[in-house]
């Protein structure tokens, strides 16, 4: 609730829920997702649940809340509001990028936060389109954060 502080209608349009689901299938993504976001967020829920992906609810929940409490305690709210409105494109970027990078938030913390704002100052990065309906772009950015976070 601090890091997002979302509307009265994003909570009750379950917001929050859908950004945990997202971390969860961005972190896992391997490959291109070849439909639209909301149909992958679907698919992996799915092979979740099936048990065709391995996920250690306690151990991926408890990596959750140390990236959520590291984001908050380092950057605050404002990470994700860089002109007002919030950026599901940066949260999605980090997602995707912090967890494939590092298995852990622990002991890893200065170099996380350096390579977090390397990536929001970073030209490139910003010049793709911030539209979220864009698989292309998706990917792009995504692929634009595990550069800068692999030190490119």
């Amino acid at each position: 609730m601090k890091l997002i502080s979302p509307s009265a209608k994003k909570k009750d349009e379950m917001f929050l829920e859908e950004l945990a689901l997202r971390y969860f299938a961005f972190k896992h993504l391997d490959d291109n997702f070849k439909t639209t976001v909301a149909q992958y967020l679907t698919e992996f829920m799915r092979c979740v649940s099936n048990q065709e992906i391995p996920f250690d609810i306690d151990a991926e929940k408890d990596e959750f809340i140390k990236f959520i409490h590291f984001l908050l305690n380092r950057f605050g709210k404002e990470i994700f509001r860089p002109k007002g409105n919030f950026a599901n494109h940066i949260f999605d970027s980090l997602a995707y990028a912090v967890p494939k990078k590092y298995s852990s938030i622990d002991g890893n913390e200065e170099i996380i936060e350096r390579s977090i704002r390397s990536l929001l100052d970073d030209v490139q990065y910003n010049s793709i389109g911030t539209s979220t309906f864009s698989t292309t772009r998706i990917r792009t950015r995504m692929d634009r954060a595990m550069e800068i976070f692999n030190g490119a």
